[in-house]
């Protein structure tokens, strides 16, 4: 692979990634959000803001713990790069669409997953199974555990 392809997988590609999952959570914010906050920049800071900041710690520490535990991804901020993208994407896909279209959505949610999963991925399966479990790890962890504490700390 040359230098030239690497960089767009592994940075322009997550980038964009992350840029559009930012959009599409901004729009779910301000005009889909079936839950009222008092100004949608709250909205935004809290969801959007919130969300990407948790994510990056997250799978920080998760390629952190898989490093120690003998399972290295190299380039480091590269696959959390690409671990945060996969994550930001796949989860504004499926919250927006969710609210949208039912459960359809669903199904788009897990294509989008996969797809960019084997696209960032497909050098090494084992690497490859390690960040899905890592995303949905992840995911659950934010969703369930450290976005309602800050949406307590902000309300």
């Amino acid at each position: 692979m040359n230098e030239n392809t690497s960089k767009i997988k592994d940075v322009y590609i997550p980038l964009a990634c992350v840029g559009l999952a930012l959009v599409i959570m901004m729009i779910d914010v301000v005009f889909l959000s079936k839950t009222a906050y008092d100004n949608p920049l709250q909205g935004m800071l809290i969801i959007v803001v919130g969300k990407t900041i948790l994510y990056t710690g997250v799978m920080m520490l998760g390629l952190g713990l898989c490093s120690l535990f003998g399972y290295p991804f190299d380039p480091f901020f590269a696959k959390v790069l690409q671990l945060v993208a996969v994550a930001l994407v796949a989860g504004a896909v499926g919250d927006t669409l969710g609210v949208l279209i039912g459960g359809i959505a669903s199904y788009l949610n897990i294509a989008i997953f996969l797809g960019l999963m084997g696209y960032f991925f497909s050098d090494d399966a084992i690497n490859a199974l390690i960040a899905i479990f890592l995303v949905y790890g992840g995911h659950l962890v934010v969703t369930l555990v450290l976005l309602p504490m800050v949406k307590t700390f902000f309300v």
